[in-house]
């Protein structure tokens, strides 16, 4: 690689992703939701502006790492439906047709294991896996992998697991912050496994998954070969930030509270669980990481508490 395009530039993920090729020498070129500084270019994935702007910026690169995504949130409505098309498919897809013309030839797309259907599930999900999740978001990241794998440009897929550590302001970030102020037990034993990724080891894998001239796999899961259960989730936080040790509370307990949740909800009352909650946090969300392993056997992974105690002061301060 030589010159890199990174969308959602500005974000967690994209940023940290822009700093480390800047490392490695490449020159990166920055498209962002608006622009700021000189050298970012201002693009709202979705619109239905004429697409010559964003071809003139791209000429003259020779790989794209598509960050930019509208992310899962809580509402899963016709509004939010209609945004996640429109900036993750439809948005892909202007990408994509801009990438073509401007003739750019390698084009990486950071995807999300939220495209699993995980209902029934005995396993660890390969990326063969056909049944998709039901979240509007996780159509939206199934639609915007097809246009991507059709392009005929030379594609490349990163399903990423849950990922944490330093500048998290989602999943891990709102644990951390319930196990502090007590909100948080682990229903029945916490036995469920979840598939996580350190933010750093992920952009490790991102910026070798575009360097590769021709990957054995084109379409892979991105997580750690060691997947915690969310008892050993919450037990790291407890020890590593000082946190008190989180209760269990037994499953029949846990659909009471659940279904507290729900009725609060139905009358426009905030609750940190509802049955939703519960069926998240009581499912294996776990990937099979083989193609991984075959494209970066040189990497050497830790179990979740080694991993957690590099960023330990981020969520100790974040909290």
């Amino acid at each position: 690689m030589q010159h890199v395009v990174v969308t959602g530039a500005s974000g967690w993920l994209g940023s940290r992703i822009c700093a480390a090729l800047e490392r490695d020498g490449e020159t990166v070129r920055r498209v962002v939701r608006q622009q700021g500084v000189a050298g970012e270019f201002g693009w709202d994935f979705g619109r239905s502006d004429a697409l010559g702007p964003l071809v003139a910026f791209l000429r003259g690169s020779d790989t794209i790492i598509h960050c930019a995504a509208r992310v899962h949130v809580g509402n899963d409505g016709d509004a939010a439906a209609k945004a996640h098309h429109a900036v993750n498919a439809a948005g892909t897809r202007q990408l994509v047709q801009a990438a073509r013309e401007a003739g750019v030839q390698r084009f990486v797309f950071l995807s999300t294991i939220a495209v699993y259907h995980w209902d029934g599930l005995c396993r660890p999900a390969t990326e063969d896996l056909i049944e998709s999740g039901e979240s509007a978001y996780a159509k939206s990241k199934r639609a915007a992998e097809q246009f991507v794998a059709e392009s005929g440009l030379d594609w490349r897929i990163a399903r990423l697991a849950t990922v944490f550590g330093e500048g998290d302001i989602a999943n891990f970030l709102r644990l951390a912050r319930a196990i502090r102020r007590r909100r948080f037990f682990v229903p029945g034993d916490g036995d469920s496994r979840k598939s996580v990724v350190s933010i750093d080891r992920a952009v490790e894998i991102i910026r070798g998954l575009a360097a590769i001239p021709a990957p054995r796999h084109r379409l892979l899961n991105v997580g750690s070969p060691t997947r915690p259960t969310l008892r050993e989730i919450s037990d790291a936080f407890s020890d590593l930030c000082g946190f008190a040790r989180v209760p269990s509370l037994g499953p029949v307990a846990s659909r009471w509270l659940a279904r507290l949740g729900d009725g609060l909800r139905t009358v426009g009352l905030p609750a940190p669980y509802d049955s939703a909650t519960l069926t998240k946090l009581n499912t294996d969300t776990m990937v099979a990481v083989q193609r991984q392993q075959e494209l970066f056997p040189d990497l050497q992974w830790g179990n979740f508490h080694d991993d957690l105690r590099r960023h330990r002061d981020y969520y100790l301060a974040s909290t």
